[in-house]
């Protein structure tokens, strides 16, 4: 008798966190640059150059290209100071290999900068990592089995649905925009530090080739005439990935970072904007598989021995994505006359329990740079925490992921200012279910009978709980043959009857 084996490919799940980390750092002013006066804000775009899995650990490295805007004490217009930050993040990545799969999602939560003298800033960036590892390996399953000669070989199975990680790839993405400027923006301006994000916007898979389209945000700001304004430039892309194995069906999902950004004036005027972006694209396909499993067997002529242990499986209960908008209301000392540019940053997304419920927190961090009555540029920023409830299956596993999909939108209120901005929390529920399933299984030489005779029937009443299978198997008889013997239509155990149980087929 030899045992049917299904092998299937998969990422298994070793670790999903976020991790939170502070860099500071003391920049001396520019010889070039005037004394400061007040600091108005600071800002930058973070950039991940390496990332590896060595001795247990997963490493990410990359920098921090910063500014920080701020009015000299001569009082003229604003004026800029480019900074540059490296930074280094470790993790525990126990039982992962060097080869093992890392999704990360960099944020640069926050940019704070505060005077030690005219002549130097001390910085402070907060920045949140969330990453995920996955290690390639093979589920091997057994679903059914097979022998060469006739042997009476009775086979219970088991039907299940499992939700596996399957394929984890990568891809860079160049993207290159010529974009004209708006009118403030053209000439002889400044251009402080640009920042871009980007995010994917359609994903499915058609055929072997997972196709995705996204778009990038660039935010820019110029210093004219002692004027700051700014603007976001739009950026659309598509990218194709090509796939193995993968049913067009499947659950698709993709994770895009930043790693590199040039934004350079073109033209003798100054009206054209040459956008270079370099873009790291994380693609994660699950797939719901139905899986057939060997769970028991026996003979009806020869003893079957059989081992048997349990797999663990993961069933999918809901994958779901909720919209909500957000309001806030930023009180201000003075009266903001407009204002010049407002920004929202998703930090983390954290799972709460309070009481009965269970909620999906994130932690946004919220910035507007606003002109008031008196002429004078200003800057106000808060935290936030904006839940919403999960119905989290007990026990299973929830993963959770949120994002900014709409641009925040300021506008003058009554003694502050109110922004106006729409989140996506996408949330995905599994379950792990225990299947059992044979490992290994010897057929004897020896037939039932040749030791010692056996009767032609036996009558007995079922055990609370017990199934046909099991009055069958344990008199090494089949199922059709107690159906046929006590003319039962299906094969469900009637209770409160005895049964005739005919032996020696």
């Amino acid at each position: 008798m030899e045992l049917t084996w299904e092998h299937i490919d998969h990422c298994k799940l070793m670790l999903d966190t976020c991790i939170s980390q502070e860099e500071t750092q003391e920049i001396i002013v520019p010889d070039a640059c005037p004394d400061i006066r007040d600091i108005v804000e600071a800002g930058g775009q973070l950039f991940v150059t390496d990332r590896s899995i060595e001795n247990g650990a997963l490493v990410v490295n990359g920098r921090i290209d910063g500014w920080v805007l701020y009015c000299p004490e001569d009082a003229q217009g604003p004026c800029r100071m480019e900074i540059r930050m490296p930074f280094s993040v470790k993790t525990d990545a126990a039982g992962c290999s060097p080869e093992g799969h890392s999704i990360i999602r960099p944020v640069l939560c926050r940019v704070d900068a505060r005077t030690l003298n005219p002549r130097k800033v001390l910085v402070r960036a907060d920045l949140s990592f969330g990453v995920t590892l996955y290690e390639s390996q093979v589920l091997t399953l057994c679903s059914g089995a097979t022998c060469e000669e006739p042997a009476g070989i009775q086979k219970l199975t088991g039907n299940y649905s499992a939700y596996l990680t399957t394929q984890v790839r990568e891809k860079h993405v160049s993207v290159y925009e010529e974009v004209r400027l708006p009118m403030e923006f053209q000439g002889e301006t400044d251009l402080v530090c640009p920042e871009a994000r980007a995010w994917c916007t359609e994903c499915r898979m058609v055929g072997n080739k997972l196709l995705f389209k996204g778009e990038a945000r660039v935010r820019l700001r110029c210093i004219s005439q002692g004027q700051l304004r700014s603007t976001t430039i739009p950026v659309g892309f598509s990218q194709v990935i090509e796939m193995d194995g993968v049913g067009e069906q499947a659950d698709c999902s993709v994770e895009l970072f930043v790693s590199s950004l040039e934004c350079v004036k073109a033209g003798s005027d100054g009206q054209m904007l040459n956008v270079t972006l370099e873009l790291f694209g994380q693609a994660v396909v699950c797939q719901q598989l139905s899986l057939t499993l060997l769970q028991d067997a026996y003979s009806t002529r020869s003893e079957l021995a059989v081992e048997t242990e349990n797999c663990h499986l993961n069933e999918l209960l809901d994958r779901s994505v909720k919209p909500r908008s957000v309001r806030e209301v930023f009180e201000t000392e003075v009266q903001a006359k407009y204002v010049i540019d407002t920004a929202v940053c998703v930090c983390r997304t954290d799972l709460v329990r309070q009481g009965d419920d269970t909620l999906a927190q994130t932690l946004l961090q919220i910035q507007v740079m606003y002109v008031d009555t008196q002429e004078q540029l200003r800057t106000v920023s808060r935290s936030i925490t904006v839940s919403d409830r999960v119905d989290e299956p007990a026990p299973g596993t929830c993963r959770l992921l949120c994002r900014c999909i709409s641009e925040p939108f300021a506008a003058i209120a009554a003694g502050g200012i109110e922004v106006h901005f729409d989140l996506e929390f996408g949330c995905v529920l599994t379950r792990q279910q225990s299947a059992l399933m044979i490992k290994q299984a010897r057929l004897s030489e020896c037939s039932y009978g040749t030791t010692q005779p056996r009767p032609s029937a036996v009558l007995r009443m079922p055990l609370p709980g017990e199934r046909l299978w099991d009055i069958a198997k344990a008199y090494s008889t089949t199922i059709d043959q107690i159906c046929q013997a006590n003319a039962l239509e299906e094969a469900n155990l009637p209770t409160g009857r005895m049964l005739l149980i005919p032996l020696g087929c």
